[in-house]
């Protein structure tokens, strides 16, 4: 029985779950089966957001799905939480990009977003993720852009691929105005991470290869993710690209006895309101009302 819980990282976000699917069908994607299993409730979604923007949680993050397939709808969803450090998780599909692009320029509370291309190319990219935006158009996102680059194997962070991807996405940060406002962010498949395993960085060949070709910066971590942080520096010695790579667990609650630590609150897209990954939220009451700001 849940007596209690506590919150743990010091970025602690909630994650919501946009009411409609994605066009992609990622072999790495956990949500997937989840929008064929769960079924939408956008109302009840913009209810539980309502609670979010009463409590002390500072961070929201808008996922999916696909957080541009109906960009009217997720501009409502933007105003509840006005009030928040938002970021959006996107695939950036041709469609709506142009307006979901302004939305994102135009919108203060917006601060960053999270792009998915997981290839060495963008023809490569289109091959796994639907009729995606060009390389080019990230470049008039006026807000800072994050690369994500999902494992696909063993070889996918060989020496030789982390050039290519180092460089195709260095071209794009020098278009954006500089290494602030492109992170690229290579993850490890957060579906086979093994959790014993999850701060051994030491002997980490995609670590010790970054740490060969660029300068290492730092080192974070919590319970549930670990980053290693790199800079690639330009002929100039000055910084060109911010390099992470990142390892998390597919689980954001650690049980301590009948406590248990949440490293990220999650809203399905019916509007359930869960302390992990999975649909868990026995005992939630407690979190919001601990969380309640006024």
């Amino acid at each position: 029985m849940i007596k209690d819980f506590t919150i743990g990282r010091s970025d602690f976000s909630v994650t919501v779950y946009v009411p409609w699917n994605c066009t992609n069908n990622c072999k790495f994607c956990s949500s997937k089966k989840d929008y064929n299993l769960i079924r939408s409730d956008f109302e009840k979604l913009k209810e539980s957001l309502r609670l979010i923007r009463k409590s002390i949680l500072p961070i929201v993050v808008f996922t999916g799905g696909e957080p541009s397939a109906d960009v009217e709808k997720l501009r409502e969803l933007l105003s509840i939480v006005d009030n928040k450090i938002v970021y959006i998780n996107t695939s950036l599909p041709k469609r709506n990009c142009k307006e979901f692009i302004e939305l994102v320029n135009s919108t203060d509370c917006v601060k960053s977003i999270s792009i998915s291309r997981h290839r060495h190319s963008y023809v490569e990219d289109s091959t796994i993720l639907h009729q995606i935006a060009e390389d080019k158009v990230i470049a008039t996102i006026k807000k800072p852009v994050r690369i994500n680059v999902v494992s696909q194997g063993e070889d996918t962070f060989s020496v030789d691929s982390l050039k290519v991807y180092v460089d195709r996405w260095s071209k794009i940060a020098k278009l954006k105005g500089g290494s602030q406002s492109l992170l690229l962010n290579l993850r490890g498949n957060y579906v086979a991470q093994n959790k014993a395993e999850l701060h051994e960085m030491t002997n980490c060949k995609v670590v010790n290869d970054l740490a060969i070709a660029y300068y290492y910066k730092s080192h974070s971590f919590c319970n549930v993710c670990d980053t290693c942080t790199f800079i690639k520096f330009d002929e100039n010695g000055e910084d060109e690209l911010i390099i992470n790579y990142h390892r998390g667990l597919m689980t954001t609650a650690i049980p301590f006895g009948n406590i248990v630590e949440i490293n990220d609150l999650i809203i399905l897209q019916n509007g359930d309101i869960c302390y992990d990954w999975d649909g868990k939220k026995e005992n939630i009451s407690i979190f919001l009302n601990m969380i309640h700001q006024y």
